[in-house]
């Protein structure tokens, strides 16, 4: 099977990820997915950035296939980051191109936008108890556009 991935769609803070394939999706209901990043402006970053999240999410799906599956990018992607996602997913029989020799890349297009506004209260975000009480007592003492919610998964 081959998949031909397009170029990702970045309007605002919305990235849209579309591609063919020649066979029939039998495990999604389109060839596409979106992630809204609300209010980051994703022009600034690179696209190779996206294709690596493309790869983390969607080279599992491939992988189930349990058949050759050559996936085809509209632009060189570093050896490094297609090596890497293939061993993650355990996708030996998933094929990547084109490649290119090159180990990293930026991540960002442009300089990185600067926000707007400052926070000065920050909580560590992890949707437990703890954060939501710090999160609740900052944004009633300070209000809540004073207070930046930091999570990482």
């Amino acid at each position: 099977m081959w998949v031909d991935v397009e170029p990702p769609s970045v309007t605002g803070d919305t990235v849209v990820f579309r591609w063919r394939q020649s066979a029939p999706n039998s495990f999604q209901g389109a060839n596409e997915f979106f992630f809204r990043y609300e209010g980051i402006d994703l022009s600034t970053f690179s696209p190779e950035l996206f294709y690596e999240v493309f790869l983390g999410l969607q080279l599992k799906v491939f992988a189930a296939y349990r058949t050759p599956v050559e996936i085809v990018f509209p632009v060189p992607i570093p050896r490094s980051i297609a090596d890497y996602w293939t061993a993650f997913h355990d996708a030996h029989h998933v094929s990547i191109s084109p490649i290119a020799d090159r180990v990293a890349y930026s991540s960002w297009q442009t300089a990185p936008a600067v926000a707007d506004t400052k926070h000065p209260y920050a909580v560590f975000f992890g949707g437990g108890k703890d954060s939501t009480l710090a999160t609740c007592l900052l944004s009633e003492l300070f209000g809540p556009d004073r207070v930046l919610l930091v999570q990482f998964v």
